[in-house]
């Protein structure tokens, strides 16, 4: 599982499409996730303490993150 931040678009978003196309799993993290398909968690990662509820989601939930 890659984990791709600003996937909602721009570079963020190219790369995710490139990951998915080439049959890689991809967890997209986005301020707004209405826009992204697959996997998507809602962050913004200039808060740290929303990158900290949103990693115990994904450990929660048992994705096992092999590239950021």
């Amino acid at each position: 599982m890659i984990v791709v931040t600003g996937a909602s678009r721009g570079l963020g978003a190219a790369i995710r499409t490139r990951l998915t196309k080439h049959d890689y799993e991809v967890l997209s993290l986005a301020r707004n996730i209405e826009q992204v398909p697959g996997r998507a968690f809602a962050c913004d990662v200039s808060s740290y303490d929303r990158i900290k509820l949103v990693a115990n989601q994904i450990k929660h939930e048992g994705f096992k993150v092999d590239a950021l």
